[in-house]
């Protein structure tokens, strides 16, 4: 439903260019009355005391092996057997 709401407006817009450019220009700004958004509190996370931050690496130690599935290797991430 979004999908087609944002393709009529795309097509409505076209056509307003179409016919006047200037009228378009104002069509298209944004309104930030609309939009208006305040927060208030945190806007970061304290850091958890102890906490042992993964490095990113991909741990292989929960996978089970599903044979004829995919094949995990460090080259290719996933690669279809």
């Amino acid at each position: 439903m979004l999908d087609r709401i944002v393709a009529a407006q795309t097509k409505v817009q076209n056509e307003l260019k179409l016919e006047s450019e200037e009228v378009y220009g104002l069509a298209i700004q944004s309104d930030p009355a609309l939009l208006s958004f305040t927060a208030q509190g945190l806007v970061t996370t304290p850091p958890i005391k102890d906490y042992d931050q993964p490095d990113g690496e991909i741990m292989y130690a929960s996978l089970r092996p599903i044979i004829g599935f995919a094949r995990f290797d460090t080259d290719n991430f996933c690669s279809l057997v």
